[in-house]
């Protein structure tokens, strides 16, 4: 009985500590819960745009104007309202007009009409440039206020008279910090901070009927006055009368002109204008009596004399008072901006002054990233944590700024705005010329007459390309998508201008390819042997940080395994399996893998039997071993995994609820079965010819064999010939095993053919490429937003994996041999999500590379 009591009383105690220790371990996620809920919410971006209907009552001397407008929000997250305030408004009305929900991408609308406050200074008057301002506010811990600036705009006229501008916002972003809590419990004594984003509206008055009204009018009585000295000697009562006149009615004007100004304690131009008439007028009474003295002392010649110079004088002072005016009249120039290049990692010497890297094939500079890594870097590029850097201009266009306006007919423009002061590799200026000249080349046939004078309204045509000044160049397009946003690289005009008249765009191509003048690139070409090797050195006009490596020689080799025994290479990529397995244990380099870049699939023929039924496609994603392939394929330090999307797993824009295909043999069958496909299924299986060590080879062997476990009979038949546009558009008939490397567009895993202009054609979908995946498509193409991307992404890919449009296997990383002492080299550093990359991306951070030994 005691022993009963005992364990029960430990049971007991056993129980209730268990009890105590949940409720305790229960309490943390809820904190953590919290944290990650605020952390979320100040890392939020609340998207606010203005569209302006009308504005009246624009009082200088008040400091205020009304507004009528349209105001709304664009955010991600819960669907409660951000609390946005109007800082410089005293709103009469604000009335919900809509709101829209898309998941968890929100939007509302207002319509918003009251009275907003300004200061408006006057120092330039006439000449001055007033700014209406609409200041919008959020407290800072509701998260990031961006303006919605390209999606913003305003009315063509407005109940404002004796004012000109143009229809565009410009936008002032700013955190700002009130010294006050306001009254808060929470935040007692802590001054509030916001996050504050103005449009502004920019006015200025009209010229000419400002010199009609008052100019004109100054410029007849100061002449007046002058006009006297033409009269004879004698009629010196006549003069002074011309004169004095002068001088009352320009004090009479002046009277006028100021009524319509508030009283300001500081002179403005015009007020400087009509004091120089006082002195011109009063010098010229003074001539004037002066000559009268002369003359009634029998000094003609005197006062002859004073007469013509007084004239001449007084010309000049009146040339230089409109000269003066000419330059007040000029608008401010915006201050100059600092565009200093700011290391973005650490600065190191290298140990070494050269880098050699092996690569099997050097035909052309356009291979391993010669030419659009090395010798070339874009407008901007991609850095590691998905961030953009500008390189050639000084900020990259987004919705959120100036440099993207929409246009009434649905069209876009985008301003582009090179550095100043940027140079060619041989020291020539980069100009708005060259960039004309780049866009021109690139797209030759788009921007042909013939192109100009149809319609497409599938496809996105540039409309115009303007010069704006030596470093402005705005390009129009008929449609808005984001992809118009996207970096490209340009070439100097100069020589190339040459071969594109002669040769055309295709010219230019092969040029760049074989024997390109030197670019924007960190590295210009010494030398280049054909086939055998490529010597580059530092370009001492690179518009980024110099290089910490001088030269970098890209050496063609026979066998990657040779050229590190012989410490001919200390860097090689996309290295196969079977070298990479043999070098694991070299001292002389390290093994490097990249996260999931390399991606194997099966293409089938969606528009034939079997295939074209879904329950037989989901019987092969069910029937393959993935696990097996990851064994075969990738070695085990690769970071490889089961494929179900086109985009990698550790994507953020990777749905994490997508359907999965796991290997299921049961499953596989009972599909077909329910597909009403008569076994066996006799298909022919493409894939491109793998000698026996290769472990695509046994990869392929694998599939064939879990196929056969299902009811198909398999033909391996190898693509060798075959051209490549039949497997492209998937028209093969059977099934084709293939891979790609470091491709992340969704429309490259359609079986689509494509039209002429190499574009989907969006108003003839085909197979699987239904209505609803074409409105998809085209909302992920047309949104600006990357919260609302992302989500329009995941939904894309969770119904590209119930329709398996093609059969994803396994995806595993791209192997670099690496020199040990070789320092940063990154090259999955600058992938972003939901983005095309290439060789081009792994020399992102070239310049930052070195020996340490």
């Amino acid at each position: 009985m005691k022993k009963l009591i005992i364990q029960f009383a430990l049971t007991f105690i056993f129980c209730l500590s268990s009890f105590v220790c949940a409720e305790e371990v229960a309490e943390v996620p809820e904190v953590n819960k919290e944290q990650t809920q605020e952390q979320s919410q100040l890392d939020r971006r609340v998207y606010v745009g203005v569209y302006l209907s009308d504005v009246s009552g624009f009082d200088i001397k008040e400091g205020r104007f009304k507004a009528d407008l349209q105001v709304w929000c664009k955010w991600l997250g819960t669907k409660e309202t951000p609390p946005i305030i109007f800082a410089n408004g005293e709103i009469e009305e604000q009335n919900i007009v809509s709101q829209e929900d898309e998941g968890a991408w929100h939007s509302i609308r207002w319509r918003v009409q009251g009275t907003f406050r300004g200061t408006f200074p006057l120092h330039k008057f006439p000449f001055d440039q007033q700014k209406l301002k609409v200041e919008i506010d959020l407290p800072k811990e509701q998260g990031q206020l961006l303006p919605d600036l390209a999606g913003s705009g305003m009315a063509k006229q407005f109940s404002i008279t004796g004012w000109e501008y143009e229809p565009y916002f410009k936008a002032e972003k700013t955190p700002r910090q009130y010294y006050s809590d306001f009254g808060s419990i929470q935040k007692e004594g802590d001054p509030l901070k916001v996050n504050s984003a103005a449009f502004v509206l920019s006015l200025h008055r009209p010229i000419a009927a400002y010199f009609l009204k008052f100019g004109l009018p100054l410029l007849i009585i100061v002449l007046t006055a002058l006009i006297s000295f033409f009269l004879p000697l004698a009629e010196i009562e006549a003069k002074i009368g011309m004169i004095i006149t002068a001088l009352l009615s320009s004090i009479a004007l002046s009277f006028s002109q100021a009524e319509s100004l508030p009283d300001v304690p500081y002179p403005v131009v015009a007020d400087k204008l009509f004091v120089g008439s006082y002195v011109v007028i009063l010098v010229a009474l003074l001539t004037t009596v002066l000559i009268s003295i002369f003359d009634s002392k029998d000094k003609e010649h005197k006062a002859l004399k004073v007469n013509r110079y007084s004239i001449i004088g007084l010309s000049i002072v009146m040339l230089i008072g409109l000269v003066y005016t000419g330059i007040s009249a000029l608008p401010e120039k915006d201050k100059a901006k600092d565009f200093t290049t700011q290391a973005l990692y650490p600065i190191h010497k290298s140990s070494r002054n050269e880098l050699v890297y092996g690569t099997m094939l050097l035909n052309s500079l356009n291979s391993s990233g010669i030419l659009y890594g090395l010798l070339s870097r874009g407008l901007y590029y991609n850095v590691k944590g998905g961030k953009a850097v500008t390189h050639l201009i000084q900020e990259i266009p987004s919705v959120t700024n100036e440099n993207v306006r929409f246009l009434p007919n649905g069209g876009m423009v985008v301003r582009w705005r090179l550095k100043p002061n940027l140079k060619w590799g041989d020291g020539s200026p980069i100009t708005a010329d060259d960039f004309v000249f780049s866009v021109e080349t690139k797209f030759e046939d788009q921007l042909s007459e013939n192109k100009k004078n149809q319609t497409h309204e599938h496809e996105n045509l540039i409309t115009e390309i303007k010069k704006i000044d030596n470093l402005t160049v705005e390009i129009s397009y008929s449609q808005r998508l984001s992809m118009n946003l996207s970096s490209f690289y340009i070439y100097p005009k100069k020589p190339l201008e040459k071969v594109f008249k002669e040769k055309g765009s295709e010219g230019i191509k092969e040029l760049l390819k074989t024997n390109p003048p030197p670019l924007d690139g960190p590295y210009i070409i010494d030398k280049y042997v054909l086939g055998k090797y490529v010597l580059l050195k530092q370009n001492p006009h690179f518009a980024g940080i110099k290089p910490n490596i001088e030269r970098i020689k890209i050496l063609a080799v026979e066998k990657w395994t040779d050229s590190v025994e012989k410490g001919e290479a200390q860097l090689t990529t996309n290295v196969s399996t079977i070298t990479a397995t043999k070098l694991l244990n070299n001292p002389k380099t390290k093994i490097q893998s990249e996260p999931a870049s390399n991606f194997y699939f099966i293409k089938p023929d969606v528009t034939k039997a079997p295939f074209n039924n879904l329950f037989v496609r989901q019987a092969i994603a069910h029937a393959i071993n993935k696990k097996k392939l990851i064994e075969i394929l990738f070695l085990p330090l690769e970071k490889a995994e089961a494929a179900d999307s086109y985009l990698p797993a550790d994507s953020e824009f990777y749905p994490k609820d997508i359907k999965q295909y796991e290997y299921n043999p049961a499953k596989a069958l009972q599909l077909i079965r329910q597909s009403g496909i008569k076994l066996p299924i006799e298909v022919n299986l493409y894939a491109a010819e793998f000698r026996e060590e290769f472990p695509e080879y046994n990869a392929i062997e694998t599939i064939k064999t879990d196929l056969e476990k299902i009811g198909f009979k398999l033909n391996l038949v190898s693509t060798k010939g075959k051209t490549s546009n039949t497997f492209k558009d998937g028209l093969h008939g059977g099934l084709h095993f293939t891979a790609k490397l470091n491709d992340f567009s969704s429309l490259s895993y359609w079986n689509i053919a494509r039209n002429k202009a190499r574009l989907f054609n969006e108003e003839l979908p085909q197979y699987l490429y239904d209505q609803s995946m074409v409105e998809l498509n085209s909302k992920i193409r047309r949104t600006f937003f990357v919260e609302r991307k992302k989500l329009l992404t995941q939904r894309f890919q969770r119904e590209w994996a119930e329709k398996l449009p093609v059969i994803p296997l396994v995806r595993g990383g791209e192997i670099s041999s690496v020199d040990p002492n070789l320092k940063g080299w990154d090259p999955a550093g600058s992938i972003v999500s939901n983005s095309d990359s290439g060789e081009a991306s792994n020399w992102w951070n070239v310049e930052y590379l070195y020996f340490d030994k």
